[in-house]
């Protein structure tokens, strides 16, 4: 750094011993994360269902699978699990970028509504 001109100098040290404010991976942390995603799944499906009424089922499509269970994977994945038309067990994996999710309330097929499960699987640290 012999080169460069003192205050020049001084700012680059300066910039790297000390960080005062926060950066904008920080502030943009909760919104760069699966997270932000898997609330506003929750918040939806529990939205309609006040909407529905007790005689209808709430449905989340996603990947062409009727989900049963969304899993939120720390920190940028989605784990839908759920049958599809065929009525086959189905999982589908995907960062949390890339999901499109439908929801459906139809009239109730069985006597109690099936709830659609929501569950958050810390990674391990």
């Amino acid at each position: 750094m012999s080169d460069m001109p003192e205050t020049y100098a001084a700012s680059i040290e300066a910039m790297h011993s000390t960080r005062t404010a926060p950066s904008v991976a920080d502030e943009l942390g909760p919104f760069l994360s699966a997270r932000a995603a898997y609330d506003a799944l929750e918040q939806a499906v529990h939205e309609l269902g006040r909407i529905a009424g007790e005689d209808n089922d709430i449905m989340v499509k996603a990947f062409d699978i009727t989900v049963r269970e969304i899993v939120y994977i720390e920190p940028y994945a989605l784990l839908f699990r759920g049958v599809n038309d065929d009525g086959q067990h189905a999982f589908v994996l995907c960062h949390f970028s890339q999901f499109v999710a439908r929801f459906i309330f139809k009239p109730k097929g069985a006597a109690k509504r099936e709830p659609i499960g929501f569950r958050i699987n810390r990674a391990p640290r």
